[in-house]
């Protein structure tokens, strides 16, 4: 039997419209004490990352398009130049985009 580790990599772009209202909603608001504890503008965008690669993209037929769900950070809806955006008056817009999929970067054989 042969066992080996792979790396995996990807690049996602969040984009904040309105910084200020985001950070006062996930980071400074109540929303902080029911899903994560967050520090800084940084740590939501990586936390908003990491939920928005584990949702499923899928196809919301009340909405007619394709979405993504990540839990706790609204529903975005995918646009055809392939960006993800949530708009909500609490936090204000996010732009959520692949800017490099998810791809083996490395492999090696473990004993």
């Amino acid at each position: 039997m042969k066992r080996f580790e792979v790396a995996m990599e990807a690049e996602i772009s969040v984009s904040f419209s309105d910084p200020d209202k985001a950070k006062s909603y996930f980071i400074d608001g109540i929303w902080s004490s029911y899903f994560y504890d967050l520090v800084d503008m940084e740590d939501l965008a990586k936390s908003l990352s990491q939920a928005f690669h584990n949702s499923d993209e899928h196809y919301d037929k009340d909405r007619n398009a394709i979405i993504r769900s990540p839990e706790g950070f609204g529903i975005y809806i995918k646009k055809e130049n392939g960006y993800y955006v949530a708009n909500w008056e609490e936090f204000g817009e996010i732009t959520v985009r692949y800017e490099l999929e998810l791809e083996a970067t490395d492999a090696y054989e473990v004993n």
